[in-house]
């Protein structure tokens, strides 16, 4: 049995017609055989744009209960409402030893997923590594942006007290900020314009 026989075996004449035709027809595939042409693979889908960056400052000792308070504004945040499953699995949190940080702020360019689905990479699978923040960076991030009047929809990956990563939101509904969270298998993704933390 010949080499050329192997190499065609699990292809159908369809899907070699199709080759053909991505070469640019019968020509095209010859150049191409030649080495006269090179396939250039498609860039991937980019999800995410930097927008900057925002210094946070190290924090000794941050308590949920006491920074994230329905109706009040403590440390330059206003907090008009927490969601159910932030109250459930950050209520209680209290995180130690948090370090400075140079944390980034990125825009997303059309609606996305936290993980990958299908043949989208996700969120996370973009920000390679960097995805993790600590609940007292991202207060200090909605310090910042209240301060700068900048209410752009917000997003950030956080362990909760329970070691569980979640979505930690916040949008700015003209009182303060309204705080959830959200699974990161969840099938609603975030919107073209959101802005996602990164270190």
């Amino acid at each position: 049995m010949s080499e050329d026989h192997f190499a065609m075996a699990n292809l159908t004449g369809g899907q070699l017609n199709a080759l053909v035709k991505k070469h640019g027809g019968e020509d095209g595939a010859r150049r191409f055989l030649r080495g006269e042409t090179v396939v250039v693979p498609a860039e991937p889908k980019k999800l995410l744009e930097f927008v900057g960056t925002v210094p946070t400052i190290a924090v000794a000792r941050f308590a949920t209960s006491e920074k994230f308070r329905k109706g009040k504004t403590v440390d330059g945040v206003t907090i008009s409402w927490l969601g159910q499953n932030f109250i459930d699995n950050f209520g209680g949190l209290v995180e130690t030893n948090v370090d400075a940080a140079e944390l980034k702020m990125n825009r997303l360019l059309q609606s996305a997923l936290d993980l990958p689905e299908n043949d989208e990479p996700g969120i996370i699978m973009e920000l390679r590594g960097k995805h993790k923040s600590k609940l007292a960076q991202f207060h200090q991030i909605l310090a910042h942006k209240q301060r700068t009047k900048d209410f752009s929809w917000i997003v950030a990956y956080v362990r909760d007290k329970n070691g569980i990563l979640w979505a930690v939101d916040a949008f700015w509904d003209g009182g303060g900020w309204r705080v959830g969270a959200n699974s990161v298998d969840s099938p609603d993704g975030w919107h073209a314009g959101d802005q996602v933390m990164s270190r």
